[in-house]
């Protein structure tokens, strides 16, 4: 995946992308195939409960998590031709991603109930080559959607290390690092997955996706009493899952 974060310009992946999408899309499908007959053989899962009272925090900081993406909104807006229609597609998107994230997660836990696997297609059978074509889809899945989802973070980084006279191969090995240690991570913390993501989500994402939107729009927007506090409600939000989460 480090070659393609050299490539400064994201539009290029617009249609890379795409494949991406449509792996997802496919990978989405196969599941819930395959939940819906374990559903129809054997029925919902035994110990499916309304609220897991042992891991709910670790489900907030994972709804949280889902919004990790939200740094690649305002490249994505950067690029987009006709930037009045962003906001709706921007609402569409998220309400599509929302009922996809609702529908998968209620049909596998009804389906296999609180498995131990960290991912869903461990639940699946290895030796099935729709499986094994599955498991490739997430992999293209990733080499095309990585360049996106870590451009912010080289921005940043780039923007407060160097400057904008420093020669392209600092600039990719300083992204060649950071697709290492990502690596790396991978690696450490893969029997830990599903702690390591609530608390990102709690940590990192909670204050990204909540807490400083609505500072700034607090600040530069907001113009009626109503408006700052709800602003200072999102603050507080924020700040309670990250305290609840963390505990």
């Amino acid at each position: 995946m480090t070659p393609f974060t050299f490539i400064s310009n994201i539009a290029d992946f617009s249609s890379s992308f795409l494949i991406g999408v449509l792996c997802i899309l496919m990978a989405f499908a196969t599941i819930l195939i395959y939940c819906s007959q374990q559903i129809s053989a054997h029925g919902i899962a035994s110990d499916t409960t309304p609220l897991n009272t042992l891991n709910y925090p670790i489900m907030i900081g994972f709804a949280c998590y889902n919004f990790e993406g939200i740094g690649v909104v305002m490249p994505i807006m950067q690029k987009t031709g006709r930037k009045e229609l962003f906001p709706m597609l921007l609402i569409a998107a998220i309400g599509t991603i929302c009922f996809f994230f609702v529908v998968f997660g209620t049909v596998t836990y009804m389906a296999w109930g609180n498995f131990d696997a960290q991912i869903a297609t461990e639940m699946l059978p290895a030796d099935s080559v729709i499986v094994i074509i599955l498991k490739v889809a997430f992999c293209v899945n990733m080499l095309f959607s990585y360049v996106i989802h870590v451009k912010p973070c080289n921005m940043i980084i780039e923007d407060w290390l160097f400057s904008p006279q420093t020669s392209n191969r600092v600039l990719n090995t300083s992204r060649f690092l950071v697709c290492l240690l990502g690596g790396l991570m991978a690696v450490l913390l893969a029997e830990k997955l599903d702690k390591f993501i609530g608390l990102i989500g709690a940590f990192l994402c909670a204050p990204v996706a909540f807490m400083v939107p609505a500072i700034l729009h607090m600040k530069v927007l907001a113009k009626s009493t109503f408006s700052k506090l709800v602003d200072v409600m999102i603050v507080l939000m924020s700040i309670l899952i990250m305290i609840f989460c963390g505990w």
